[in-house]
């Protein structure tokens, strides 16, 4: 019979870590699930306590793959899970004791998509509201570990993570997720803890970030350009590029090839200025930005029609 739930768990250089998530797991009051863990060629001892572990329980399945990413490694648990649903936890990462049981009591509601420890508990059929009540307020977040996904509507539509990114590849899964689910179910627990190391990435500025920021813009409008209106597709833009130029270094930015590739891409969508307006206006609604940073985005966006070069002098 098959379990509940499949756990998928990308390992690559956490030995430190892993032992600590891999227990959260197994000592879960639930037991209805199975635990996959992809070791993404991990060059440490990850591999063999993946290894051991599996030996000391059957409900963990290991596989061993080349490295390839988070990404590739989610995609690798895809393929082998065999749960009605999916959960995607991050190696160095744990989580409660009940967690399990308590997202397990959520799919009697029959959600497409569970996600936690959000602002509060609500269930809601997808409408015109998705994307200006939920999305842009990043009411759902865009990482994969605070959401519980049905396994039959990612194999049903094929939907992976695109090994080709290295940023938002997660936010790319799931917009593309969301198209395909209809009922959510939102709670405000807290059953994960999430770990920031020391010797992470994440903060680090990556000299390509806005370039990577709008290459995952442009796959979602591919994706959505004929579902929804230009107002829409305008915002999701604007997003992405100051979501780009927020994570890069200035220095990086301020040059011509900078101004050329945006205006490339200006050039490339040519939205509507009267839509492009109104999504600047409902960005800055939602833009967790200071008064004087709002000030910045809206003079930045004014600039921008005109010379984009003066734009990026004030942003």
């Amino acid at each position: 019979m098959n379990p509940l739930v499949s756990v998928i768990v990308p390992v690559y250089k956490v030995e430190d870590y892993l032992d600590d998530c891999i227990k959260s797991i197994v000592g879960q009051s639930f037991t209805d699930f199975e635990l996959i863990l992809v070791d993404d060629g991990s060059p440490d001892r990850c591999p063999a306590m993946c290894d051991a572990w599996a030996e000391k329980d059957t409900r963990i399945k290991v596989i061993h793959k080349k490295n390839g990413g988070v990404g590739s490694a989610r995609n690798e648990g895809i393929k082998l899970a065999s749960g009605e649903w999916v959960w995607f936890i991050d190696s160095d990462d744990t989580i409660t004791q009940n967690a399990l049981e308590e997202l397990s009591a959520k799919t009697s509601e029959n959600p497409d998509l569970i996600i936690f420890n959000k602002e509060k508990n609500e269930v809601y059929q997808k409408d015109n509201r998705f994307f200006d009540e939920y999305y842009f307020k990043y009411r759902f977040g865009f990482e994969p570990w605070n959401k519980m996904y049905k396994l039959n509507i990612i194999r049903e539509n094929e939907l992976f993570f695109d090994t080709r990114e290295t940023i938002g590849e997660d936010l790319l899964f799931n917009i593309v997720y969301y198209k395909y689910s209809q009922k959510y179910v939102f709670t405000d627990l807290k059953l994960y803890h999430y770990t920031i190391r020391e010797n992470s990435a994440m903060g680090e500025k990556d000299p390509k970030r806005l370039e990577k920021q709008l290459r995952v813009y442009s796959k979602i409008y591919a994706f959505y350009k004929n579902d929804l209106n230009e107002k829409t597709l305008a915002q999701l833009f604007i997003m992405h590029l100051i979501s780009g130029i927020n994570q890069s270094n200035k220095a990086d930015l301020k040059n011509g090839e900078t101004y050329s590739f945006v205006q490339s891409q200006l050039d490339s969508y040519a939205f509507n200025k009267k839509a492009f307006q109104k999504a600047i206006h409902n960005f800055l609604q939602c833009e967790n930005a200071s008064a004087a940073g709002k000030m910045r985005i809206k003079l930045f966006f004014a600039l921008l029609n005109k010379n984009v070069e003066a734009a990026f002098a004030v942003i």
